[in-house]
């Protein structure tokens, strides 16, 4: 392939991909899209948080090497990031990233020409109890990188890098993915349903009930519906621009999320 388009789903728990073996069917547009290639079912993460894992990928360096150089989630000098090899090839390389340490300041934007950082999280205001999500960003994400895509279409080469803050918390998704896997006759869950109980958790050393961790899982279910929906979006946007000829697409994580498996609720344990 010509250029290769890597998007990193952030939080992206395999175990609840549909043709992976989950059966609710959250991932519809992804499981066809995996019919057409090859699906990794023996793939894991490096690490349960994102700089670990993103600077393993980027590096291609195993954590415990990193630790011992004193640099297990950054960048060092002497390393030589996947964008600077492409770079050196000769491709045109760009960067959208909506996660809060995958930015210019934390070294993630080396050998790329193009790097878009984009604050998705909003911060509080008076009276809120949580930082809730901006639903616009991402889309906005994807139109810019569309734009770059379909401008460097038919060149010597590319490599497009999107990091995507979905499913990851806050799980809450617009309608009518938010209320998708929810039983009926259940009220809906609001925007701060998950936050609130996570929060307790994480902070209060609260065991939340089973009715609480079911919650919880519904609506992580629907934001892994709603970014495969918004994936199938972006990709046959620039399909029908004739923007992916002779492209490699890989979509990966990098790391899953727990739901009280060994006691645990979320991931960086």
């Amino acid at each position: 392939a010509k250029n290769c388009l890597l998007i990193l789903l952030d939080a992206f728990d395999g175990a609840r991909v549909s043709h992976l073996g989950y059966p609710r069917e959250t991932t519809p547009h992804l499981d066809a899209f995996a019919a057409r290639g090859v699906s990794f079912s023996n793939a894991y993460s490096q690490c349960s948080n994102t700089l670990g894992s993103t600077t393993s990928f980027m590096t291609s360096r195993y954590l415990p090497a990193a630790r011992e150089a004193g640099a297990a989630y950054s960048m060092r000098e002497e390393d030589t990031p996947l964008a600077e090899l492409f770079a050196q090839s000769g491709f045109a390389a760009a960067a959208y990233s909506e996660n809060p340490f995958i930015r210019p300041n934390t070294g993630f934007d080396r050998g790329f020409h193009v790097f878009q950082w984009y604050p998705v999280i909003l911060r509080k205001r008076d009276g809120e109890p949580f930082r809730k999500r901006d639903e616009s960003v991402t889309q906005q994400l994807l139109r810019d990188a569309s734009t770059w895509i379909t401008a460097n279409n038919g060149k010597d080469g590319w490599l497009c890098y999107l990091h995507i803050l979905r499913p990851h918390g806050p799980y809450f998704s617009p309608d009518p993915f938010g209320s998708k896997f929810r039983p009926p006759g259940t009220p809906a869950p609001s925007p701060s349903d998950d936050l609130r109980i996570m929060q307790k958790h994480a902070y209060r050393g609260y065991t939340p009930t089973a009715e609480e961790v079911q919650l919880l899982v519904d609506v992580y279910d629907g934001s892994l519906s709603y970014v495969d929906r918004l994936m199938f979006e972006f990709l046959e946007g620039l399909r029908t621009a004739g923007a992916l000829d002779d492209t490699l697409i890989v979509f990966f994580s990098d790391h899953g999320e727990a739901f009280l498996q060994h006691g645990v609720l979320g991931h960086n344990t």
